[in-house]
């Protein structure tokens, strides 16, 4: 990769491409960006994912993606 790539943009493209950035329906989608977006400090990106994650409870507690979450992200489950 040249000196002149902006890899915060391409990674964020990726992910609209990919369909990681759209959460309704998917808790899978969902987590994996909370995760992410919480691991490299993404606040705007984390926000969103979170806001989600919170609407979709019910699901998400049932995803076994759910077990693989930090301490902050498991705040998920303490929104209620």
């Amino acid at each position: 990769r040249g000196l002149n790539v902006n890899n915060v943009e391409d990674i964020l493209d990726y992910m609209e491409e990919g369909g990681y950035a759209d959460f309704g329906g998917s808790p899978v989608h969902t987590l994996a960006t909370l995760h992410f977006a919480e691991h490299f400090q993404f606040e705007n990106l984390y926000i969103d994912a979170f806001a989600h994650a919170v609407g979709m409870h019910d699901e998400i507690i049932q995803s076994p993606e759910y077990k693989v979450r930090s301490t902050k992200s498991g705040n998920v489950n303490n929104t209620y």
